[in-house]
């Protein structure tokens, strides 16, 4: 859609002070004209209506591109939702409006070099007092999953900027990324407020999207273009707002990972527990492989040789599981994971697992994982099986 504006800039009113609780960022790409930021400003405010005294915004990024146009970003203070603008201008005049504009990069190269390769976890989020919210339940999920032995990294405010998730992303042992931050159906702005991340950007991204876990509290990016972009590249399991995710409500995320890592619960059913005091607002898609767990720690295990001859079948029975291993009578060593990929069992004798940790606790329901391995430790194979209580 676009609106014609006709001397909207008349001399009477052309220099209308923009509203004090709107932080403007004036970006110059490329060989951009320069111009004085003032005027900028005063421009972009007349026209969208930012100097009302109710605008619901905090932020504004605004730049400026040869041709004579802007790109506005505007960043609304009561939700996570971005809203993308594009200004045509003649002088100092504003004479064409075009809203929901898709703004895609410039042949930009998106690839990056990862800091640690051990991190398995990155959470980030907004830093602002407008969203009290983001910094409890994000600096919260941080703090569970450090607590429960997982390698995290935590990503605050201005930190979240493209490179930086470019090369978290980069890490191949990463096996999720939750943040907190403003988004549109197009993606997410990053809590930078320069960089965004597009659906058409995602394809060039696979080999650092493919077989990771994506948890954005931002809203409507679970939405065409985004959402089917994110699963085309790979993503094992991706949620997100279908709707504005109101600030306040961030206690989703932090819920999902709760139940997603303490209670080791299928992400699905996680994200069905976690919507429940806020329903209807948030969505999510899996690749089709469910059932869905975040399975951390799982490199050892999944660097054993596999045997391909030698297989072993799985009997379960309400108190017990019987593992048949293959040859005559081996000696086999017996390992049991759980569905986060953290070793909780180990025998010297692949025949019966009683459905009890190491330490003597009773396990839950759920799938979790067998490998057994020959007493030389040359050969191994695994298996997956699932326990209904």
């Amino acid at each position: 859609m676009e609106l014609c504006i006709k001397s909207i800039l008349a001399a009477a009113i052309l220099f209308v002070c923009a509203s004090a609780e709107i932080n403007y960022d004036i970006i110059y790409t490329d060989d951009a004209p320069r111009m004085s930021e003032n005027t900028i400003t005063e421009m972009v405010s007349y026209t969208l209506g930012l100097n009302e005294e109710h605008a619901p915004y905090f932020q504004a990024t605004v730049k400026v591109y040869r041709g004579d146009y802007f790109v506005v970003t505007l960043f609304r203070s009561d939700c996570y939702e971005a809203t993308v603008y594009r200004l045509d201008y003649k002088g100092n005049e504003i004479v064409r409006v075009t809203p929901d504009y898709v703004e895609e990069s410039r042949e930009e190269e998106l690839c990056g070099t990862c800091p640690n390769p051990e991190i398995e976890a990155v959470i980030s989020y907004i830093e602002d007092a407008l969203f009290p919210g983001a910094i409890q339940h994000g600096w919260g999920t941080y703090n569970m999953l450090i607590a429960e032995g997982i390698k995290s990294e935590l990503v605050i405010g201005h930190r979240e900027t493209k490179q930086t998730m470019l090369n978290w992303l980069a890490c191949k042992n990463l096996k999720v990324w939750g943040r907190i931050g403003h988004g549109t159906t197009n993606g997410i702005t990053f809590n930078d407020y320069q960089g965004k991340l597009t659906a058409s950007e995602l394809a060039g991204m696979a080999d650092d999207i493919k077989g990771k876990t994506f948890i954005f509290n931002s809203c409507k990016c679970h939405n065409d273009p985004f959402e089917p972009a994110m699963m085309a590249a790979g993503a094992y399991f991706f949620a997100g707002g279908d709707i504005s995710l109101s600030g306040g409500k961030e206690e989703v995320f932090s819920s999902f990972f709760n139940y997603a890592v303490k209670q080791q619960m299928e992400l699905s059913k996680a994200m069905q527990q976690a919507t429940k005091t806020y329903p209807n607002a948030w969505g999510w898609t899996g690749d089709g492989s469910s059932p869905y767990y975040l399975k951390f720690g799982v490199t050892d295990m999944s660097n054993n040789p596999s045997s391909t001859t030698n297989g072993f079948t799985v009997l379960i029975t309400s108190d017990r599981v019987f593992f048949n291993t293959p040859g005559e009578s081996p000696i086999w060593t017996l390992s049991i994971f759980n569905p986060l990929g953290k070793l909780i069992y180990q025998s010297p004798e692949a025949r019966v697992w009683h459905l009890i940790t190491s330490h003597g606790q009773k396990v839950n329901e759920g799938t979790y994982i067998a490998v057994i391995k020959d007493q030389g430790g040359t050969e191994s194979a695994e298996k997956a099986f699932t326990i209904v209580k």
